[in-house]
């Protein structure tokens, strides 16, 4: 809805998303970063335990 003009949303009506999330995300882990909380060659499973068991297939069975 365009509520300046009064006039009913469309079905072709373009939202604007903004979100801080990411942005948020990001800074707090610079900041973990600079004082030596994690370094980036750290394994993801060492902050996740659930990602450790995680095995890769091999190119050749993946085709198959």
């Amino acid at each position: 809805m365009d509520r300046e003009n009064n006039r009913p949303m469309q079905l072709d009506t373009i939202f604007r998303l903004y979100s801080m999330t990411k942005p948020i995300t990001c800074v707090a882990l610079m900041s973990l970063y600079e004082k030596g909380g994690f370094q980036l060659i750290d394994p993801v499973a060492k902050f996740i335990p659930s990602f450790g068991p995680l095995r890769c297939v091999p190119a050749a069975r993946a085709r198959s």
